[in-house]
Formats: C-alpha cells, structure tokens, sequence
C-alpha cells in the first residue's frame, strides 16, 4: 500500500534508510558532538595501510579513501553531499591547494579550505588510483556494480565513517560506543564549534557553512562551550570590588 503511493523516483527502501538515518541523528538542534571526535580522526590518519595486492588494490584503495574522506570532512564543514561532488581539478588543481569553490545546499556557492594533513590524504589517494583513473571525482566508488564505479554516494560516506567508529571501537576500548553515537554531520558541527570558540565573527562561519541566514547558524552553532564561558564570565562579568 505504500509503495502505491510513492512517487516513482523514491523507493520504499530508500525511505527506510532515511528514516533510520535521522532516528539515529537525534535532536539536530540540540545535538552533542561527542568530544573524543577529535583523538578518533588522529587514529584514522594513524592506521596503517593494507599492503599492495598487486592487482586491483581495492582494500588499499578504500583504506586510503576512508582516511581522506574523514581529514576532508572533520576541516571543512562539509555536508556529505558537498564532499561527494568535490572534483579533484578544484581540491588540488587550484593555485592554492585545498582551496575550491563548490556549490552547497539551495545551490550557494562558497569555497572551502582543507588543511594540509587533508590535501596530502586525497594526493595520495588519487595517485593510488593511478592515471588510468579518469574520474573527476575526488572520492568514488571501487567494484561497485551498482555505483558504476561512479562517485561515492552520501549514503556510503556514512557508512564508511560508522564502519571506521566500530574498527577505532575494537582497537581501543576508550572508543566504545562511537560507533553508535558519532554521525558524519557531527564534523560539521565540530568544525563550525570549534571556529567559532577561536575568535570567529559569526557572519564568517555563516560564510563557510554555507547558510543562507545568520540566523541558521547562530541557532545551531553558537553554543561555545564551558572553557570559553568560563574564561568570557571570569574577565567581562562585572565583580563586586573588595573596596565596595
């Protein structure tokens, strides 16, 4: 009954899937990033590489991948769908490497600025794909029937960043419960947060986000947290004087 009545473009199990992914995200609003987000990418960047298979590579491949795709997101405040349309011509090809001008949600344009732990990962990753490799896209698929070994799609970023909490999971046990608490949207919130408790005007972070209203990203973003409070209370709060 109600696949009678979706449209032809949307499947039931495509609407399945985006009904556990926003079960899953909880309150977007009020949503806490869990705060060892940041030694969870330094164990990403850390792991070793799956040895040359001297073929296909494809364990090689996604490992390089996975790790390039986590640097991407956790510097940039990339929606997955924007990290999925980066061309690599734009991310390495720009006359400042790591610097590129996508198109956002509502179709905005803003540019982005990936760090050089980040601009290295994807290097490495597309010279691992070799020069036969033609594709545009920084991050695609790898004997992947159904993508055509086509760019990646969002669904699977998300898969790859749950994939790698519950490895980081097995591997430390101060990672346990990652896996089900960490989201690939969590790296946006992360960035904007931690732009913002470093001196960042807002209009500037609304800027990088992409937001079309100020608004939308003091909403969501502009919580800082209990450090920068505190040090804000303890030098701007007015104090009774010992004299009064």
């Amino acid at each position: 009954m109600i696949e009678e009545r979706l449209p032809a473009s949307v499947s039931l199990e495509k609407l399945r899937l985006g009904l556990r992914e926003s079960l899953a995200r909880g309150d977007y609003l009020r949503r806490k990033v869990d705060p060892r987000i940041d030694a969870f990418v330094r164990w990403v960047a850390s792991q070793p590489l799956p040895a040359s298979d001297g073929a296909r590579d494809t364990a090689r491949l996604e490992a390089l991948r996975a790790r390039a795709l986590v640097l991407t997101l956790y510097c940039s405040g990339l929606r997955r769908e924007e990290a999925t349309a980066l061309e690599t011509a734009d991310v390495l090809g720009s006359l400042n490497a790591g610097e590129a001008d996508i198109r956002g949600k509502g179709d905005r344009e803003r540019t982005i600025f990936l760090d050089a732990a980040a601009v290295a990962a994807i290097a490495d990753y597309v010279e691992a794909r070799g020069p036969a490799d033609q594709r545009r896209w920084v991050f695609v698929s790898h004997g992947n029937r159904r993508r055509r070994n086509d760019r990646l799609s969002p669904w699977t970023v998300w898969h790859i960043v749950k994939q790698l909490a519950r490895q980081a999971e097995a591997a430390d046990p101060k990672f346990l419960g990652l896996a089900r608490a960490l989201h690939t949207h969590d790296t946006r919130h992360h960035f904007a947060r931690t732009v913002l408790n470093n001196g960042a005007n807002l209009s500037v972070v609304q800027d990088l986000l992409g937001h079309a209203s100020p608004a939308t990203t003091k909403r969501i973003y502009a919580t800082s947290d209990r450090a920068t409070l505190r040090a804000a209370a303890r030098a701007h709060a007015p104090r009774v004087s010992a004299s009064d």
